[in-house]
Parts: C-alpha cells; structure tokens; sequence
C-alpha cells in the first residue's frame, strides 16, 4: 500500500477525526515546514509570528492546514501578572533577533566569528507577548503532538515551560540550541541534553550540527577582498560547530497506558522523517501493549508492513550502490 493511501487511511480514523494532530511552530517563517506537508490538511497547526497589531490572534483561512492559528506576539516562557510585553533585540541579521540581549558583536565573545556582526543590536523595542500556556488556552486545544521551535535562545525553557503533562504527551519535540555563547542566559546544547536525559519518555533522534567560519570578519575580508573569493572561502574553508538541529521522540513507555491515536501518530511522524525503524517499533509496541477492544490488528499490520517494505527497500538499495561502487573500481583498475 502505498504512503498516500495510509495517510488518507490515517486522516480518516475517528481518533484522528475528533482529536487532530497539534502541531506547534515557534519563530515561524510563514513557509509550510516540508515534514508537514502530506499531514497539514488534516492537522491544526499553532504558529507565532510578531508584528505591531493589536489582535490576540488570527484563526487563518488556510490552503494548507485544516485549522491555522497565528499568535501576532512575540511567545515567552513567562510574564508577570498584567504584563502584555516583552523587550526584544532587533539585530541587523533579522533571523537572529531575539528576546535575550546578544552580546557585544566586537567582544571577546564574538569578534572571532565572521558572522558576529549579524547579531549587532541595531534597536531595543517592546512588543506584545504571550506565554505558550496561554495561547494554548486560547485555542483550546488539549495537547501539543509536534512542537518546533527556533526562538534564538529559549527554545528549552519554553517547552519546559509547558506542563508536566504537557511535556509528556508530545510526540516530537524540535530544538536549536547554540555550541558557543551568542545570547546572554541562552538555552544551550549542553542544556538540552541534560534536561532531556531526566525525562525517561525522550530519547534523541537528530542531531544536525551546523558550522561557521572562525574568522573575525574584518580579517575575513582582508584575506578574500571580492565577494567571489568570499562565497568561495565560506564554502572551501573548515568551520566550527556553532548550533544544532536536534530532534526527540517520545517512546510512549507512559505510566498511563498510550492510546491508538499515540501509536498511529508516532508511526506517521516516524515515517515521515524517513525513520522507517522507528516506525516499525511503534507498530509494533501497538500490537504489543493495546487491549484487543481498541486494537485494530490489520491497520497496524498496515503500518508494520509498509515499515518493513521501507527498510528492505533501503538495503537494496545500499546493496546495488555498493554493486556499482565495486564495479567501477573493477573497471577503473582495469584500465
């Protein structure tokens, strides 16, 4: 059976029906995320996205998601009693604005990067915030399934931020935490790690590391004068890890029994993100640990089998490169 039909299959459950999956985007770009897109119409997405108006939030018509939410706030892990706003930095790089204060671009903590000065302050304002509990009230919905959040510094304390419950009813949890010091108190790798570990329901799946060139700027461009021996540097010279893209998983090993809509979840966020051997676990464990009353042995023989298809079809294919990898070298040493 083909993905599309089980995706249909899936969007047509009646867990599914009457309890969509919740999918949460903090710093959203406004483009619909790519893993989404074979589940947007058929999910309620929750999406922040500041500017100046005065409105708590938009309910968006929406070609891509069943239900679109857009908060025009700036999302914080708290406010005091009565508090509506936030400071925030706007930077020169706009994508690196944030509610932390950076540090000094020219200080010892930047000045050895080549894009230190993409975090120079260039205005302080206030702008209205909202705490994701609250909007979360708002909204009225009873769970986060995928929660996604590129805040610039506080994507941790933000879904700590949620409650216990919260926390461990989310099935995928994405941050980007920074290697080196960019934002004073920012949440950083090591901070995730830690805090995650204490949490016996998450284990790590991705962990994407991104790199820069250690460089100051200045001494950059006097060793590559012209932007084509600039482009050319950034692409050809060794960088350092300065954050990382890292994904959990929950393994629904809960102390209150998973539901069929958790497992069906897991399976398509799983396959989803191409891990077929999560996947595969998670139709599994259904089979194991549902009661015959919500178990529907063939839906998830459905699951299980496609998985296994996957990964047959990912070792055939290892398989045939390294046929062709070893008849080129044949043929190479041939002459």
């Amino acid at each position: 059976m083909k993905l599309e039909t089980i995706i249909s299959k899936i969007s047509q459950l009646e867990e599914i029906q009457t309890n969509p999956p919740i999918l949460v985007d903090v710093g959203a770009s406004g483009a619909l995320i790519p893993q989404w897109k074979n589940i947007a119409h058929f999910s309620i997405c929750i999406a922040f996205d500041a500017d100046d108006r005065e409105f708590e939030f938009i309910q968006k018509e929406s070609n891509d998601f069943k239900k679109l939410f857009i908060f025009n706030r700036i999302v914080t892990d708290k406010l005091k009693k009565g508090q509506d706003e936030a400071t925030f930095y706007l930077t020169k790089n706009p994508y690196c604005s944030s509610l932390l204060e950076p540090f000094d671009s020219k200080g010892e903590k930047m000045e050895s990067y080549y894009y230190a000065d993409y975090f120079e302050v260039e205005k302080q304002i206030n702008l209205k915030a909202i705490t994701l509990n609250d909007a979360l009230k708002q909204v009225k919905v009873p769970q986060i399934d995928w929660f996604k959040t590129d805040s610039q510094g506080i994507d941790l304390r933000l879904f700590t931020s949620l409650s216990k419950e919260l926390q461990d009813k989310t099935i995928v949890a994405e941050f980007e935490p920074g290697f080196i010091d960019v934002y004073k108190g920012e949440d950083t790798i090591i901070d995730v790690l830690q805090e995650l570990k204490q949490n016996p329901l998450f284990f790590l799946t991705e962990f994407d590391v991104k790199r820069v060139v250690q460089l100051p700027q200045y001494t950059f461009q006097r060793l590559y004068p012209t932007k084509i021996k600039q482009d050319a540097a950034l692409n050809a010279l060794r960088t350092i890890p300065a954050w990382s893209e890292m994904t959990y998983m929950n393994n629904l090993k809960k102390d209150k029994l998973p539901t069929k809509r958790d497992f069906v979840l897991a399976w398509l966020f799983s396959t989803i993100q191409n891990h077929h051997d999560l996947a595969y676990n998670y139709a599994s464990q259904a089979k194991e640990v549902l009661s015959k009353e919500i178990l529907d042995d063939s839906f998830f023989d459905v699951l299980q089998n496609y998985s296994y298809d996957e990964l047959e079809n990912i070792l055939a294919s290892s398989k045939g490169a390294f046929q062709h990898f070893k008849y080129t070298v044949k043929k190479f040493l041939k002459g």
